[in-house]
Parts: structure tokens; sequence; C-alpha cells
């Protein structure tokens, strides 16, 4: 049985990108807290906490660099990915906790109030006669920035 998991929560703090050194090269790694809630619904429809947990979370390569550019403290995220074990001992005391090991993060949609897209300028633009508008739209590569709803 796979060991995965998947969920929504907030960023407690705004991801840490480094590079580590591996057998390939360099690769991107982002580190980040989420802190995944388990709201209950009430009666009256509303809902209350009803508790919930911290996870540090890591995401690799090219997505890391993404995350890191993207999201910041606060955002209101879906990740998924597998949960790992980390173990270490420190003073002659042995410590351990989970760590997400990110496979897929993404804003979710339910905490963002807008999205605003910025195509990126290619190194060779076909001539304005020649392009079509969606000709632009798939070519190009967009960014975007977005407005973060959750006060964190």
């Amino acid at each position: 049985m796979p060991n995965e998991f998947k969920g929504t929560g907030n960023l407690g703090k705004t991801p840490e990108l480094k590079y580590i050194e591996t057998k390939d090269g360099q690769r991107a790694v982002a580190n980040f807290s989420i802190r995944f809630n388990r709201d209950k619904r009430q009666e009256n429809g509303e809902y209350v906490d009803n508790g919930g947990f911290w996870l540090d979370t890591a995401v690799f390569g090219p997505q890391a660099e993404r995350v890191a550019k993207v999201l910041s403290k606060g955002a209101r995220v879906y990740a998924e990915g597998s949960l790992k074990q980390q173990t270490w001992e420190k003073d002659g005391e042995q410590f351990s906790k989970l760590v997400l090991e990110a496979s897929y993060v993404a804003p979710d949609l339910l905490g963002i109030e807008s999205i605003s897209y910025h195509s990126k300028e290619s190194k060779a633009q076909p001539s304005s006669s020649q392009t079509t508008s969606s000709q632009t739209q798939t070519e190009s590569n967009a960014d975007f920035d977005y407005e973060n709803e959750a006060d964190f």
C-alpha cells in the first residue's frame, strides 16, 4: 500500500529555496510548513476548528523554483505526496518527525480573490501579422500573481 497524502492547508512560512548537490548536478528544493485544518461543520452550517496539524514540506526540481516564486506565507494550497519519517540525534537524544515530500503543490482556488496573467517575452517573436490570439495563448508561457484571501 503506497504512503500517499493529499490535503489542503495554509503555508506557515514563505517557501525557502535552496540548491543541493546531487550526483547529476544541482537540484532545487523548496522547504516550508503547511497547517492542515480539520474543520467540522456545525448544524447551523458554520465551521469550527476541530484541530489540525503541521507538516514540514519539501518539493524538488523545477516545481520547487515555481513554488518559491509564487507562494508566500498564508497562501492556501493543495498538496500531495509521500510522508517520510526523518530521524536525528541531538545531544544524545533521538528525535523524529513526519515530512511531506510533495510531488504536487498548487494554490487552492478557494483561497484566491484574483489571478492576473503576465505573458513572458519569447526570444523569437513571430511577426504580428502572423500571430493569432490562439497562437499567442498556446505558445507563450504564462506567469501569474494572485491575491491571497487568508490572513494567516
